[in-house]
Protein backbone atom coordinates (compact mmCIF):
# COMPACT_ATOMS: atom_id res chain seq x y z
CA UNK A 1 0.00 0.00 0.00
CA UNK A 2 1.34 3.42 -0.98
CA UNK A 3 1.81 6.13 1.68
CA UNK A 4 -1.09 8.08 0.16
CA UNK A 5 -3.43 5.08 0.39
CA UNK A 6 -2.33 4.37 3.97
CA UNK A 7 -3.08 7.99 4.87
CA UNK A 8 -6.56 7.84 3.28
CA UNK A 9 -7.31 4.53 5.05
CA UNK A 10 -6.22 5.98 8.40
CA UNK A 11 -8.33 9.09 7.88
CA UNK A 12 -11.32 6.90 6.96
CA UNK A 13 -10.98 4.85 10.18
CA UNK A 14 -10.63 8.00 12.28
CA UNK A 15 -13.63 9.54 10.52
CA UNK A 16 -15.75 6.45 11.24
CA UNK A 17 -14.76 6.46 14.92
CA UNK A 18 -15.50 10.16 15.25
CA UNK A 19 -18.90 9.75 13.53
CA UNK A 20 -19.85 7.04 15.99
CA UNK A 21 -18.72 9.14 18.93
CA UNK A 22 -20.66 12.15 17.65
CA UNK A 23 -23.82 10.04 17.27
CA UNK A 24 -23.53 8.81 20.85
CA UNK A 25 -22.85 12.31 22.16
CA UNK A 26 -25.80 13.66 20.16
CA UNK A 27 -28.06 11.04 21.70
CA UNK A 28 -26.90 12.00 25.18
CA UNK A 29 -25.62 8.47 25.76
CA UNK A 30 -21.89 9.16 25.77
CA UNK A 31 -20.38 12.06 27.69
CA UNK A 32 -18.39 14.60 25.67
CA UNK A 33 -14.76 15.08 26.56
CA UNK A 34 -14.24 17.62 29.32
CA UNK A 35 -12.79 20.90 28.18
CA UNK A 36 -11.30 21.73 31.56
CA UNK A 37 -13.85 24.47 32.30
CA UNK A 38 -16.48 24.30 35.03
CA UNK A 39 -17.18 21.52 37.48
CA UNK A 40 -17.25 17.84 36.66
CA UNK A 41 -19.53 15.20 38.12
CA UNK A 42 -18.48 13.10 40.03
CA UNK A 43 -14.85 14.31 40.03
CA UNK A 44 -15.66 17.63 41.76
CA UNK A 45 -18.96 16.85 43.47
CA UNK A 46 -20.75 13.56 44.24
CA UNK A 47 -23.91 12.16 45.89
CA UNK A 48 -24.15 12.93 49.59
CA UNK A 49 -24.48 10.01 51.99
CA UNK A 50 -27.59 9.41 54.08
CA UNK A 51 -25.71 10.53 57.21
CA UNK A 52 -24.24 13.68 55.62
CA UNK A 53 -25.60 17.23 55.50
CA UNK A 54 -25.65 18.06 51.75
CA UNK A 55 -23.54 21.03 50.67
CA UNK A 56 -25.60 21.24 47.48
CA UNK A 57 -29.31 20.56 47.00
CA UNK A 58 -30.71 20.27 43.47
CA UNK A 59 -34.34 19.89 42.46
CA UNK A 60 -34.37 17.53 39.48
CA UNK A 61 -36.98 16.23 37.05
CA UNK A 62 -35.82 12.89 35.68
CA UNK A 63 -37.49 11.48 32.55
CA UNK A 64 -38.42 7.82 32.09
CA UNK A 65 -35.11 7.20 30.31
CA UNK A 66 -33.12 8.83 33.14
CA UNK A 67 -32.26 12.03 31.31
CA UNK A 68 -32.43 15.34 33.18
CA UNK A 69 -35.49 17.23 31.92
CA UNK A 70 -35.15 20.12 34.33
CA UNK A 71 -32.89 21.06 37.22
CA UNK A 72 -32.42 24.00 39.56
CA UNK A 73 -30.15 24.60 42.53
CA UNK A 74 -32.11 25.13 45.76
CA UNK A 75 -29.16 25.69 48.09
CA UNK A 76 -25.39 25.60 47.77
CA UNK A 77 -22.32 26.55 49.76
CA UNK A 78 -20.78 27.58 46.41
CA UNK A 79 -23.53 29.52 44.61
CA UNK A 80 -21.12 30.85 41.98
CA UNK A 81 -20.83 27.32 40.60
CA UNK A 82 -24.57 26.73 40.16
CA UNK A 83 -24.55 26.89 36.35
CA UNK A 84 -21.51 24.63 36.13
CA UNK A 85 -23.18 22.12 38.46
CA UNK A 86 -26.31 21.95 36.32
CA UNK A 87 -24.31 21.65 33.10
CA UNK A 88 -22.34 18.74 34.56
CA UNK A 89 -25.46 16.89 35.76
CA UNK A 90 -27.14 17.13 32.35
CA UNK A 91 -24.37 14.96 30.87
CA UNK A 92 -25.52 11.96 32.94
CA UNK A 93 -28.55 9.69 33.16
CA UNK A 94 -30.13 9.23 36.59
CA UNK A 95 -32.34 6.49 38.04
CA UNK A 96 -36.03 7.20 37.23
CA UNK A 97 -38.99 6.28 39.40
CA UNK A 98 -40.56 2.83 38.96
CA UNK A 99 -44.11 1.56 39.20
CA UNK A 100 -44.97 -2.08 38.49
CA UNK A 101 -41.40 -2.53 37.22
CA UNK A 102 -41.88 0.17 34.59
CA UNK A 103 -39.78 3.40 34.57
CA UNK A 104 -41.63 6.65 35.20
CA UNK A 105 -40.83 10.32 35.41
CA UNK A 106 -39.36 11.30 38.79
CA UNK A 107 -39.24 14.65 40.57
CA UNK A 108 -36.88 14.72 43.50
CA UNK A 109 -34.53 16.88 45.57
CA UNK A 110 -31.05 15.35 45.44
CA UNK A 111 -28.22 16.16 47.83
CA UNK A 112 -24.56 16.40 46.82
CA UNK A 113 -21.24 17.12 48.51
CA UNK A 114 -18.38 19.08 47.02
CA UNK A 115 -16.07 16.11 47.32
CA UNK A 116 -14.89 13.73 44.61
CA UNK A 117 -16.26 10.22 44.35
CA UNK A 118 -13.61 7.59 44.83
CA UNK A 119 -12.52 5.72 41.72
CA UNK A 120 -12.93 1.98 42.25
CA UNK A 121 -9.90 -0.03 41.16
CA UNK A 122 -11.60 -3.42 41.57
CA UNK A 123 -14.79 -4.75 39.91
CA UNK A 124 -17.90 -4.09 42.00
CA UNK A 125 -19.71 -6.72 44.01
CA UNK A 126 -23.43 -6.65 43.24
CA UNK A 127 -26.03 -6.78 45.96
CA UNK A 128 -28.64 -6.63 43.22
CA UNK A 129 -27.14 -6.87 39.76
CA UNK A 130 -28.54 -5.04 36.74
CA UNK A 131 -31.24 -7.34 35.43
CA UNK A 132 -31.93 -8.00 31.79
CA UNK A 133 -33.89 -5.13 30.38
CA UNK A 134 -37.49 -5.75 29.42
CA UNK A 135 -37.87 -7.03 25.86
CA UNK A 136 -38.81 -3.50 24.92
CA UNK A 137 -39.76 -0.31 26.68
CA UNK A 138 -43.31 0.06 27.98
CA UNK A 139 -44.40 2.18 25.02
CA UNK A 140 -42.97 -0.33 22.54
CA UNK A 141 -44.45 -3.25 24.47
CA UNK A 142 -47.91 -1.81 23.89
CA UNK A 143 -47.44 -1.91 20.14
CA UNK A 144 -44.42 -3.45 18.45
CA UNK A 145 -44.18 -6.92 20.06
CA UNK A 146 -47.87 -7.67 19.66
CA UNK A 147 -48.96 -9.28 16.44
CA UNK A 148 -52.67 -9.76 15.89
CA UNK A 149 -54.40 -12.49 13.92
CA UNK A 150 -57.62 -12.01 12.01
CA UNK A 151 -59.42 -13.98 14.71
CA UNK A 152 -58.57 -11.56 17.49
CA UNK A 153 -55.50 -13.14 19.11
CA UNK A 154 -52.40 -11.23 20.16
CA UNK A 155 -48.94 -12.62 20.94
CA UNK A 156 -46.21 -10.81 22.81
CA UNK A 157 -43.08 -11.50 24.84
CA UNK A 158 -43.52 -10.76 28.53
CA UNK A 159 -40.09 -11.65 29.86
CA UNK A 160 -36.82 -12.08 27.96
CA UNK A 161 -34.57 -15.10 28.23
CA UNK A 162 -32.54 -15.66 31.37
CA UNK A 163 -29.29 -13.71 31.48
CA UNK A 164 -26.09 -15.79 31.65
CA UNK A 165 -24.19 -15.85 34.94
CA UNK A 166 -21.97 -12.73 34.90
CA UNK A 167 -18.29 -12.65 35.65
CA UNK A 168 -17.21 -10.26 38.45
CA UNK A 169 -18.19 -6.70 37.64
CA UNK A 170 -19.96 -7.38 34.34
CA UNK A 171 -23.62 -7.61 33.42
CA UNK A 172 -25.67 -8.95 30.51
CA UNK A 173 -28.31 -7.06 28.56
CA UNK A 174 -31.08 -8.53 26.43
CA UNK A 175 -31.18 -7.09 22.91
CA UNK A 176 -34.59 -6.95 21.25
CA UNK A 177 -35.48 -7.16 17.59
CA UNK A 178 -35.60 -4.65 14.77
CA UNK A 179 -37.82 -5.27 11.75
CA UNK A 180 -38.33 -8.90 12.74
CA UNK A 181 -34.65 -9.77 13.18
CA UNK A 182 -32.43 -9.64 16.27
CA UNK A 183 -29.91 -6.86 16.53
CA UNK A 184 -26.56 -8.41 15.65
CA UNK A 185 -24.19 -5.72 16.92
CA UNK A 186 -24.06 -7.35 20.36
CA UNK A 187 -21.24 -9.65 19.23
CA UNK A 188 -19.25 -6.98 17.38
CA UNK A 189 -16.92 -6.58 20.35
CA UNK A 190 -16.64 -8.23 23.76
CA UNK A 191 -17.61 -6.47 25.92
CA UNK A 192 -19.83 -4.54 23.54
CA UNK A 193 -20.20 -1.54 25.86
CA UNK A 194 -18.66 -0.03 28.96
CA UNK A 195 -20.81 1.94 31.36
CA UNK A 196 -19.52 4.39 33.93
CA UNK A 197 -21.66 4.22 37.07
CA UNK A 198 -21.81 6.53 40.09
CA UNK A 199 -22.99 4.87 43.30
CA UNK A 200 -23.67 6.61 46.60
CA UNK A 201 -22.18 5.65 49.97
CA UNK A 202 -24.93 3.04 50.43
CA UNK A 203 -24.05 1.37 47.12
CA UNK A 204 -27.21 2.55 45.33
CA UNK A 205 -26.70 3.39 41.67
CA UNK A 206 -27.33 7.11 41.23
CA UNK A 207 -26.23 7.92 37.68
CA UNK A 208 -24.61 6.37 34.63
CA UNK A 209 -23.18 7.20 31.22
CA UNK A 210 -21.84 5.04 28.41
CA UNK A 211 -18.11 5.45 27.90
CA UNK A 212 -17.97 3.37 24.72
CA UNK A 213 -20.24 1.11 22.68
CA UNK A 214 -19.71 -1.13 19.67
CA UNK A 215 -22.82 0.39 18.06
CA UNK A 216 -25.06 3.35 18.97
CA UNK A 217 -28.14 1.13 19.40
CA UNK A 218 -26.39 -0.77 22.22
CA UNK A 219 -25.86 2.28 24.42
CA UNK A 220 -29.52 2.77 25.36
CA UNK A 221 -30.25 -0.79 26.55
CA UNK A 222 -27.00 -0.81 28.56
CA UNK A 223 -28.09 2.37 30.35
CA UNK A 224 -31.59 1.03 30.98
CA UNK A 225 -30.11 -2.05 32.62
CA UNK A 226 -27.79 -0.25 35.07
CA UNK A 227 -30.48 2.33 35.88
CA UNK A 228 -32.97 -0.43 36.63
CA UNK A 229 -35.10 -0.66 39.74
CA UNK A 230 -33.10 -1.18 42.97
CA UNK A 231 -29.74 -1.93 41.30
CA UNK A 232 -27.25 -1.84 44.17
CA UNK A 233 -23.54 -2.52 44.70
CA UNK A 234 -21.51 -3.25 47.79
CA UNK A 235 -20.38 0.22 48.99
CA UNK A 236 -16.77 1.14 48.36
CA UNK A 237 -14.90 1.54 51.64
CA UNK A 238 -11.75 3.53 52.22
CA UNK A 239 -10.16 3.39 55.68
CA UNK A 240 -13.27 1.62 56.95
CA UNK A 241 -15.65 4.33 55.76
CA UNK A 242 -18.21 3.89 52.97
CA UNK A 243 -18.21 6.59 50.35
CA UNK A 244 -19.57 7.50 46.95
CA UNK A 245 -17.65 5.81 44.17
CA UNK A 246 -17.28 5.54 40.40
CA UNK A 247 -17.25 2.11 38.76
CA UNK A 248 -16.74 1.06 35.17
CA UNK A 249 -18.96 -1.88 34.23
CA UNK A 250 -18.52 -4.00 31.10
CA UNK A 251 -21.82 -4.86 29.37
CA UNK A 252 -22.31 -7.99 27.27
CA UNK A 253 -25.35 -8.47 25.07
CA UNK A 254 -27.43 -11.43 24.00
CA UNK A 255 -30.51 -11.97 21.87
CA UNK A 256 -33.34 -14.10 23.31
CA UNK A 257 -35.12 -16.73 21.18
CA UNK A 258 -37.40 -15.16 18.59
CA UNK A 259 -39.67 -16.09 15.72
CA UNK A 260 -40.69 -14.16 12.64
CA UNK A 261 -44.36 -13.21 13.08
CA UNK A 262 -44.67 -12.83 9.32
CA UNK A 263 -43.73 -16.44 8.57
CA UNK A 264 -45.53 -18.49 11.23
CA UNK A 265 -49.13 -19.44 11.89
CA UNK A 266 -50.25 -18.00 15.22
CA UNK A 267 -53.00 -19.71 17.26
CA UNK A 268 -56.48 -19.38 15.81
CA UNK A 269 -59.33 -18.34 18.05
CA UNK A 270 -61.39 -21.53 18.65
CA UNK A 271 -64.82 -20.85 17.08
CA UNK A 272 -66.69 -22.38 20.00
CA UNK A 273 -64.77 -20.15 22.43
CA UNK A 274 -65.53 -17.09 20.32
CA UNK A 275 -69.24 -17.96 20.13
CA UNK A 276 -69.32 -18.36 23.93
CA UNK A 277 -67.50 -15.06 24.42
CA UNK A 278 -64.63 -16.77 26.22
CA UNK A 279 -61.59 -14.52 26.51
CA UNK A 280 -58.35 -14.53 28.39
CA UNK A 281 -54.57 -14.50 28.34
CA UNK A 282 -52.53 -17.70 28.21
CA UNK A 283 -49.11 -17.24 29.82
CA UNK A 284 -46.48 -19.91 29.23
CA UNK A 285 -42.73 -20.55 29.47
CA UNK A 286 -40.85 -21.93 26.46
CA UNK A 287 -37.53 -23.76 26.44
CA UNK A 288 -35.97 -23.29 22.97
CA UNK A 289 -32.84 -25.32 22.22
CA UNK A 290 -29.77 -24.22 20.25
CA UNK A 291 -31.35 -25.38 16.98
CA UNK A 292 -34.51 -23.30 17.52
CA UNK A 293 -36.73 -26.28 18.42
CA UNK A 294 -39.23 -25.93 21.26
CA UNK A 295 -38.23 -28.56 23.80
CA UNK A 296 -40.64 -27.84 26.62
CA UNK A 297 -43.63 -25.64 27.38
CA UNK A 298 -44.99 -24.98 30.85
CA UNK A 299 -48.38 -23.29 31.08
CA UNK A 300 -48.33 -20.66 33.82
CA UNK A 301 -51.76 -19.09 33.36
CA UNK A 302 -54.76 -20.19 31.29
CA UNK A 303 -58.27 -19.16 32.38
CA UNK A 304 -59.95 -21.43 29.80
CA UNK A 305 -58.73 -24.95 28.86
CA UNK A 306 -59.90 -24.53 25.27
CA UNK A 307 -57.70 -21.43 24.88
CA UNK A 308 -54.76 -23.23 26.46
CA UNK A 309 -55.09 -26.06 23.94
CA UNK A 310 -55.18 -23.65 20.99
CA UNK A 311 -51.95 -22.00 22.11
CA UNK A 312 -50.17 -25.28 22.82
CA UNK A 313 -51.18 -26.73 19.45
CA UNK A 314 -49.51 -23.79 17.70
CA UNK A 315 -46.39 -23.25 19.80
CA UNK A 316 -45.41 -26.91 20.15
CA UNK A 317 -44.45 -26.83 16.46
CA UNK A 318 -43.42 -23.18 16.20
CA UNK A 319 -40.03 -22.69 14.47
CA UNK A 320 -37.85 -20.34 16.53
CA UNK A 321 -34.49 -18.74 15.99
CA UNK A 322 -32.33 -19.71 18.96
CA UNK A 323 -30.93 -17.32 21.54
CA UNK A 324 -27.53 -15.83 20.73
CA UNK A 325 -24.75 -15.16 23.20
CA UNK A 326 -21.60 -13.61 21.83
CA UNK A 327 -22.81 -14.66 18.40
CA UNK A 328 -23.27 -18.35 19.28
CA UNK A 329 -26.70 -20.12 19.37
CA UNK A 330 -27.62 -21.45 22.82
CA UNK A 331 -30.65 -22.99 24.52
CA UNK A 332 -32.71 -20.55 26.56
CA UNK A 333 -36.09 -19.96 28.18
CA UNK A 334 -38.57 -17.14 27.61
CA UNK A 335 -42.01 -16.35 28.98
CA UNK A 336 -44.74 -15.42 26.51
CA UNK A 337 -48.38 -14.41 26.59
CA UNK A 338 -51.06 -14.98 24.01
CA UNK A 339 -54.25 -12.98 24.43
CA UNK A 340 -57.69 -13.90 23.13
CA UNK A 341 -59.99 -10.88 23.17
CA UNK A 342 -63.13 -11.12 21.03
CA UNK A 343 -65.39 -8.16 20.52
CA UNK A 344 -67.10 -7.61 23.85
CA UNK A 345 -65.09 -10.43 25.49
CA UNK A 346 -63.92 -10.12 29.07
CA UNK A 347 -61.83 -12.04 31.57
CA UNK A 348 -63.38 -12.27 35.00
CA UNK A 349 -64.69 -14.59 37.66
CA UNK A 350 -63.12 -17.38 39.65
CA UNK A 351 -64.30 -20.27 37.50
CA UNK A 352 -67.49 -20.57 35.54
CA UNK A 353 -70.06 -21.80 38.03
CA UNK A 354 -68.18 -20.70 41.16
CA UNK A 355 -70.47 -18.83 43.55
CA UNK A 356 -69.88 -16.43 46.39
CA UNK A 357 -72.01 -13.73 47.97
CA UNK A 358 -69.43 -11.46 49.58
CA UNK A 359 -71.94 -9.57 51.71
CA UNK A 360 -73.19 -12.82 53.29
CA UNK A 361 -69.70 -14.08 54.21
CA UNK A 362 -67.75 -13.53 57.43
CA UNK A 363 -65.79 -10.28 57.44
CA UNK A 364 -62.53 -12.13 56.71
CA UNK A 365 -63.81 -13.28 53.31
CA UNK A 366 -65.55 -10.09 52.18
CA UNK A 367 -64.01 -8.17 49.29
CA UNK A 368 -64.57 -5.21 46.98
CA UNK A 369 -63.16 -6.76 43.79
CA UNK A 370 -63.61 -10.51 43.18
CA UNK A 371 -60.68 -12.75 42.26
CA UNK A 372 -59.93 -13.51 38.61
CA UNK A 373 -58.84 -16.82 37.13
CA UNK A 374 -55.20 -17.40 36.21
CA UNK A 375 -54.96 -21.19 35.90
CA UNK A 376 -58.04 -23.36 36.51
CA UNK A 377 -57.79 -26.63 34.54
CA UNK A 378 -60.76 -29.00 34.78
CA UNK A 379 -60.66 -32.13 36.94
CA UNK A 380 -59.72 -35.55 35.59
CA UNK A 381 -62.69 -37.82 34.90
CA UNK A 382 -62.10 -40.88 37.14
CA UNK A 383 -61.01 -43.70 34.81
CA UNK A 384 -63.15 -46.48 36.30
CA UNK A 385 -66.27 -44.29 36.24
CA UNK A 386 -65.57 -43.23 32.66
CA UNK A 387 -65.20 -46.88 31.56
CA UNK A 388 -68.49 -47.68 33.31
CA UNK A 389 -70.23 -44.69 31.67
CA UNK A 390 -71.11 -43.28 35.10
CA UNK A 391 -72.11 -39.61 35.37
CA UNK A 392 -72.36 -37.61 38.56
CA UNK A 393 -71.33 -34.42 40.34
CA UNK A 394 -69.24 -33.02 43.17
CA UNK A 395 -69.25 -29.74 45.11
CA UNK A 396 -66.34 -28.12 46.92
CA UNK A 397 -65.76 -25.02 49.03
CA UNK A 398 -62.33 -23.46 48.55
CA UNK A 399 -60.44 -20.57 50.10
CA UNK A 400 -58.22 -18.26 48.02
CA UNK A 401 -55.46 -16.55 50.02
CA UNK A 402 -54.06 -13.03 49.39
CA UNK A 403 -51.36 -14.53 47.13
CA UNK A 404 -54.01 -16.02 44.84
CA UNK A 405 -53.28 -19.60 45.92
CA UNK A 406 -56.00 -22.04 46.98
CA UNK A 407 -55.13 -22.65 50.63
CA UNK A 408 -57.87 -25.13 51.53
CA UNK A 409 -60.47 -27.25 49.69
CA UNK A 410 -63.40 -28.97 51.40
CA UNK A 411 -65.61 -31.50 49.62
CA UNK A 412 -69.23 -30.75 50.55
CA UNK A 413 -70.90 -33.54 48.62
CA UNK A 414 -70.19 -35.96 45.78
CA UNK A 415 -72.34 -38.56 44.03
CA UNK A 416 -69.28 -40.84 44.11
CA UNK A 417 -66.17 -40.38 46.33
CA UNK A 418 -63.94 -40.50 43.23
CA UNK A 419 -65.70 -37.44 41.78
CA UNK A 420 -65.07 -35.58 45.03
CA UNK A 421 -61.39 -36.56 45.08
CA UNK A 422 -60.94 -35.55 41.45
CA UNK A 423 -62.47 -32.11 41.95
CA UNK A 424 -60.59 -31.53 45.22
CA UNK A 425 -57.25 -32.29 43.53
CA UNK A 426 -58.05 -29.99 40.62
CA UNK A 427 -59.07 -27.10 42.89
CA UNK A 428 -55.91 -27.39 45.00
CA UNK A 429 -53.88 -26.61 41.85
CA UNK A 430 -55.93 -23.58 40.75
CA UNK A 431 -54.38 -20.10 40.92
CA UNK A 432 -56.04 -16.67 40.83
CA UNK A 433 -55.50 -12.97 40.88
CA UNK A 434 -56.56 -12.44 44.50
CA UNK A 435 -59.63 -10.54 45.58
CA UNK A 436 -59.14 -6.92 46.64
CA UNK A 437 -60.43 -5.23 49.76
CA UNK A 438 -59.67 -1.56 50.35
CA UNK A 439 -57.22 -1.80 47.46
CA UNK A 440 -55.23 -4.67 49.02
CA UNK A 441 -55.17 -8.42 48.25
CA UNK A 442 -57.55 -10.26 50.55
CA UNK A 443 -59.00 -13.67 51.39
CA UNK A 444 -62.05 -15.03 49.61
CA UNK A 445 -64.27 -18.09 49.87
CA UNK A 446 -66.12 -19.79 47.00
CA UNK A 447 -68.31 -22.81 46.29
CA UNK A 448 -68.06 -24.69 43.01
CA UNK A 449 -70.04 -27.60 41.60
CA UNK A 450 -68.70 -29.79 38.82
CA UNK A 451 -71.05 -31.98 36.81
CA UNK A 452 -69.29 -35.02 35.34
CA UNK A 453 -70.75 -36.09 31.99
CA UNK A 454 -69.05 -38.07 29.23
CA UNK A 455 -70.57 -35.66 26.73
CA UNK A 456 -68.67 -32.71 28.26
CA UNK A 457 -65.84 -31.96 25.80
CA UNK A 458 -63.84 -30.15 28.47
CA UNK A 459 -63.75 -33.27 30.68
CA UNK A 460 -63.85 -35.89 27.95
CA UNK A 461 -62.53 -34.73 24.54
CA UNK A 462 -63.84 -36.31 21.35
CA UNK A 463 -60.65 -38.38 21.03
CA UNK A 464 -61.11 -39.74 24.57
CA UNK A 465 -64.69 -40.82 23.81
CA UNK A 466 -63.40 -42.57 20.68
CA UNK A 467 -60.81 -44.42 22.76
CA UNK A 468 -63.43 -45.50 25.29
CA UNK A 469 -65.45 -47.06 22.48
CA UNK A 470 -62.35 -48.82 21.14
CA UNK A 471 -61.41 -50.11 24.59
CA UNK A 472 -64.87 -51.69 24.86
CA UNK A 473 -64.59 -53.19 21.36
CA UNK A 474 -63.12 -56.55 20.35
CA UNK A 475 -59.75 -55.15 19.18
CA UNK A 476 -58.42 -51.85 20.48
CA UNK A 477 -55.90 -50.36 18.04
CA UNK A 478 -53.67 -49.02 20.79
CA UNK A 479 -49.96 -49.88 20.65
CA UNK A 480 -47.44 -50.00 23.46
CA UNK A 481 -44.98 -47.14 23.65
CA UNK A 482 -42.11 -49.60 23.17
CA UNK A 483 -43.44 -50.42 19.67
CA UNK A 484 -43.20 -46.85 18.38
CA UNK A 485 -40.72 -45.65 15.77
CA UNK A 486 -39.14 -43.34 18.34
CA UNK A 487 -39.31 -42.66 22.05
CA UNK A 488 -42.18 -40.41 23.15
CA UNK A 489 -41.03 -36.78 23.50
CA UNK A 490 -42.95 -34.57 25.91
CA UNK A 491 -43.36 -30.97 24.76
CA UNK A 492 -45.79 -29.53 27.30
CA UNK A 493 -45.19 -30.14 31.00
CA UNK A 494 -47.09 -29.48 34.20
CA UNK A 495 -45.77 -30.05 37.72
CA UNK A 496 -48.25 -31.43 40.27
CA UNK A 497 -49.17 -29.46 43.37
CA UNK A 498 -48.22 -31.25 46.58
CA UNK A 499 -51.55 -32.01 48.33
CA UNK A 500 -51.94 -30.20 51.61
CA UNK A 501 -53.00 -33.29 53.55
CA UNK A 502 -50.08 -35.35 52.22
CA UNK A 503 -47.54 -32.66 53.04
CA UNK A 504 -48.90 -32.24 56.56
CA UNK A 505 -48.74 -36.01 57.07
CA UNK A 506 -45.19 -36.13 55.71
CA UNK A 507 -46.24 -38.57 52.98
CA UNK A 508 -44.12 -38.76 49.84
CA UNK A 509 -42.79 -41.23 47.33
CA UNK A 510 -43.33 -42.44 43.78
CA UNK A 511 -46.65 -42.33 41.94
CA UNK A 512 -47.00 -44.52 38.84
CA UNK A 513 -49.52 -43.63 36.16
CA UNK A 514 -50.72 -45.17 32.92
CA UNK A 515 -52.31 -43.16 30.09
CA UNK A 516 -52.90 -43.07 26.35
CA UNK A 517 -51.14 -40.59 24.08
CA UNK A 518 -53.45 -40.07 21.12
CA UNK A 519 -52.50 -39.40 17.49
CA UNK A 520 -52.31 -35.65 18.20
CA UNK A 521 -50.05 -36.04 21.25
CA UNK A 522 -52.76 -35.42 23.89
CA UNK A 523 -52.71 -37.36 27.17
CA UNK A 524 -56.09 -39.07 27.56
CA UNK A 525 -57.73 -41.43 30.06
CA UNK A 526 -54.99 -41.29 32.72
CA UNK A 527 -55.31 -43.88 35.45
CA UNK A 528 -53.51 -44.57 38.70
CA UNK A 529 -51.31 -47.66 38.97
CA UNK A 530 -49.83 -47.09 42.42
CA UNK A 531 -49.35 -44.25 44.92
CA UNK A 532 -48.31 -43.77 48.59
CA UNK A 533 -51.72 -42.22 49.25
CA UNK A 534 -54.83 -41.29 47.29
CA UNK A 535 -54.24 -37.52 47.39
CA UNK A 536 -50.79 -37.86 45.79
CA UNK A 537 -52.27 -40.07 43.10
CA UNK A 538 -54.95 -37.54 42.16
CA UNK A 539 -52.43 -34.67 42.15
CA UNK A 540 -50.25 -36.63 39.72
CA UNK A 541 -53.24 -37.48 37.51
CA UNK A 542 -54.26 -33.81 37.25
CA UNK A 543 -50.74 -32.81 36.19
CA UNK A 544 -50.30 -35.60 33.64
CA UNK A 545 -53.64 -34.80 32.01
CA UNK A 546 -52.15 -31.48 30.86
CA UNK A 547 -49.01 -32.97 29.26
CA UNK A 548 -48.56 -32.96 25.50
CA UNK A 549 -46.25 -35.16 23.42
CA UNK A 550 -45.06 -35.28 19.86
CA UNK A 551 -47.66 -37.38 18.00
CA UNK A 552 -46.66 -41.06 18.32
CA UNK A 553 -45.91 -43.00 15.11
CA UNK A 554 -45.42 -46.61 14.15
CA UNK A 555 -44.18 -47.49 10.67
CA UNK A 556 -44.41 -43.79 9.91
CA UNK A 557 -48.14 -43.59 10.63
CA UNK A 558 -49.80 -41.76 13.56
CA UNK A 559 -51.15 -44.13 16.23
CA UNK A 560 -52.55 -44.10 19.75
CA UNK A 561 -49.97 -45.33 22.27
CA UNK A 562 -50.21 -46.57 25.83
CA UNK A 563 -47.49 -45.20 28.11
CA UNK A 564 -46.47 -45.12 31.76
CA UNK A 565 -44.83 -42.42 33.89
CA UNK A 566 -43.50 -42.18 37.43
CA UNK A 567 -43.74 -38.92 39.39
CA UNK A 568 -41.82 -38.54 42.64
CA UNK A 569 -43.01 -36.41 45.54
CA UNK A 570 -40.50 -35.29 48.15
CA UNK A 571 -40.81 -33.13 51.23
CA UNK A 572 -39.62 -30.15 49.17
CA UNK A 573 -41.54 -30.41 45.91
CA UNK A 574 -42.86 -32.97 43.42
CA UNK A 575 -40.81 -33.66 40.32
CA UNK A 576 -42.00 -35.36 37.13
Amino acid sequence: MTPARRTRAWLSQVGGMMSRLLVLVGLGLLAPLADGAGLRFPEDFSPAGDDEVPELRVQMTIAEDGSVQAASVLASVRPDDDEAVLAALRQWRFVPAYRDQQPMRREDIVGFSFAPAAVAAEPPVYRRAPGTERWRSLAEARAAPRRSTASGGQAFIEEPAQAPAPLPGEFWVSVGTKEGRPLDAHDARDPAARVRVVADAQGRVAAAQVREAAAPELAEPALRAVLGEDVQLEPLRREGRAQAAVFELPARFYAPPWFDYRRVRLPAYPPEAMRAGLAGVVKFALLVDATGEVRDIEVLEAPEPILEKAVMDAFMKMPFHPALRLGQPVADRIVMKYAFRPEGGAVSGTRRGAKAASADLPETFRYDVPPARKLTPPPVYPYALARAGTAGSATVDFIIDPDGQVSEVMVRDASDPAFGRALQAAAEAWTFQPALKDGRPSWSLFRYQQVFRLSDAELMPVAARRLLRELDGPQAAIVDAAELDAKLVRRVSAVPVYPRESRQAGTGGAVELMFIVDRDGQVLLPQLVSAPDEALGWAALNAAARWRFDPPRRDGKPVDARARAVLRFTADAPAP
